[in-house]
């Protein structure tokens, strides 16, 4: 995702090394493809080089999938799907959550605290819904970041002080005492951000908990029904999928229940990175240089 473009990789194809991308990142927001002369030429380069160059590409969500193949049209080499794997006995050991007939609703937000997060879009959400529902939602916003003093004093600003908290980073457990708090994970990134697969919503849905997010997570067409769909920055959005699953006990349940049935693709070691690069590796072993003698 940083250091150089892709393109320029492939002047190690010509020395004969194998090449393997590994995109943790998506090469630009979902849907907002590069329109200008620069962005345009750079994803052509980047195209010629998954045609000709890549042996194998290795890519954390379908999003970023996609994305190759609309500016490569058909990759020289294999593509891997891989999904981040976690240990069991962590996340799927906290309490399930209950919907909250008469008590607050807590929200939990866990990241680094910046505006291309949507941290900010998190205040005014929360100050629209105090304004309807008085004491009806808690905020629980997890992480550190250069905006940190700024969305501080705006909480205090708007008088959220005591319903949006500010909790600074976590240690592991910490983050899980927190997760097993909340009934709800909030992840509003923006377009502003070319996100891989926002493991926040992994996580979410690991702890059972259902997640509302956009499309710029990429997450949703691998959460299936756990993840909340709503447009990419539009605090209103959010505020109304808050509000259906506070009012509605029926759709927060059945979004609970989703959790479970997308859990174990992140346990599944058939999954992971480091099986994915042994597969590539191992097809190496077994190809033709040229001269006769496999490679290795």
């Amino acid at each position: 995702s940083t250091g150089t473009h892709w393109f320029v990789l492939g002047l190690m194809s010509l020395a004969g090394v194998k090449v393997v991308p590994a995109l943790h990142c998506a090469l630009w927001p979902a849907g907002r493809k590069p329109t200008g002369f620069v962005g345009r030429t750079i994803a052509r380069l980047d195209g010629f080089f998954w045609r000709r160059c890549a042996a194998a590409t290795i890519c954390v969500s379908p999003e970023c999938e996609r994305q190759v193949r609309d500016i490569a049209g058909h990759p020289r080499g294999p593509m891997f799907q891989v999904r981040a794997q976690y240990r069991r006995g962590y996340l799927d050991a906290l309490p399930r959550p209950k919907w909250p007939a008469d008590g607050a609703m807590r929200i939990m937000y866990a990241g680094r605290i910046e505006r291309n997060k949507g941290v900010f879009d998190l205040l005014e959400i929360a100050r629209r819904l105090q304004s309807e529902r008085p004491g009806r939602f808690v905020w629980e916003i997890c992480g550190t970041g250069s905006a940190d003093a700024e969305l501080s004093r705006a909480a205090a600003q708007a008088g959220l002080d005591g319903i949006f908290q500010l909790r600074g980073k976590l240690d592991r457990t910490a983050m899980a005492e927190a997760f097993a708090r909340s009934h709800v994970v909030i992840v509003p990134t923006t377009a502003d951000f070319a996100e891989g697969l926002n493991k926040v919503c992994v996580e979410s849905i690991l702890a059972g908990r259902p997640v509302v997010t956009s499309i710029h997570s990429n997450a949703i067409d691998v959460l299936g029904a756990s993840a909340i769909e709503v447009p990419s920055g539009n605090p209103h959005a959010y505020g109304d999928a808050l509000l259906r699953l506070a009012d509605d006990r029926d759709a927060y349940e059945r979004a609970c229940a989703a959790c479970h049935q997308v859990q174990e693709q992140f346990y599944d070691n058939a999954n992971s990175w480091g099986t994915a690069l042994r597969s590539i590796l191992t097809s190496f072993d077994n190809v033709p240089d040229g001269t006769g003698q496999r490679l290795k």
